[in-house]
């Protein structure tokens, strides 16, 4: 997760705020330091600093939920950017952020719920519908999913990441002709990418057509796909 340069966004405008400590500022700034060097254990214990120097100031609340959520303690970090939040309740990142802790903790519907906030307070973060879709998918939506995926694809219609999980959602759905048409284009971004051959040849697959799916899930494999060999060998007649 590349959050340092939301951190110091943050702290830029906390800095000189009445409720910023000298101290606080020091333990903040250096845990952003660790942050950014991948120290987050250390940014941990300076922000729970920072925190102590100002317990009414949210920045390091947030940025100690960001350091947790990289070393997946997500109930940790849900905890610290639910704190920010009663301190900052406009927060369109704080939301984001606990969005995705709670989608990584397995809590869809509370992520859904996060990461609407934050699209109302800024509709302008497609990661924000992005990440929406995928919680989404996680609950089985799979009409909300491709809404949301839908809406970022026409801000960024040739991002790979983007029509990939669409894809997936559409094969879940057993829109086999659309997962197709998605990854024709993620292959031609990324022609390199094992994954979207094997699910093209799954696809293919499901369509009946065994001759495309055994050449995608052939590819799949020269790329590294280990997991490719067993359908190959079940379905394609090859020893």
């Amino acid at each position: 997760m590349r959050t340092l340069l939301n951190i110091t966004f943050i702290i830029l405008v906390f800095k000189f705020s009445p409720v910023y400590s000298q101290s606080g500022d020091y333990y903040l700034s250096s845990g952003l330091t660790k942050h950014g060097q991948n120290n987050f254990a250390g940014a941990i214990a300076d922000f729970t600093m920072a925190i102590q120097a100002n317990p009414m100031n949210a920045t390091p609340y947030y940025c100690r939920g960001l350091s947790k959520a990289e070393i997946n303690d997500h109930k940790g970090a849900i905890e610290d950017f639910t704190r920010s939040l009663n301190l900052k309740p406009l927060d369109p990142h704080a939301f984001f952020y606990r969005g995705i802790s709670n989608h990584k903790a397995g809590e869809n519907r509370a992520a859904i719920i996060d990461f609407t906030k934050s699209a109302e307070i800024d509709p302008q973060n497609m990661e924000t519908y992005f990440y929406r879709a995928l919680a989404k998918h996680s609950l089985g939506d799979y009409v909300g999913a491709i809404n949301d995926f839908n809406r970022v694809l026409e801000k960024d219609e040739f991002n790979v990441k983007f029509l990939y999980s669409r894809s997936l959602t559409k094969y879940e759905m057993r829109d086999f002709g659309g997962t197709i048409f998605d990854l024709n284009t993620v292959i031609e971004l990324s022609p390199n990418n094992k994954d979207a051959f094997h699910f093209r040849g799954m696809a293919f697959m499901r369509s009946g057509k065994t001759v495309n799916g055994c050449a995608d899930l052939q590819k799949a494999r020269e790329l590294g796909d280990k997991s490719a060999l067993d359908i190959i060998r079940d379905k394609c007649s090859v020893p």
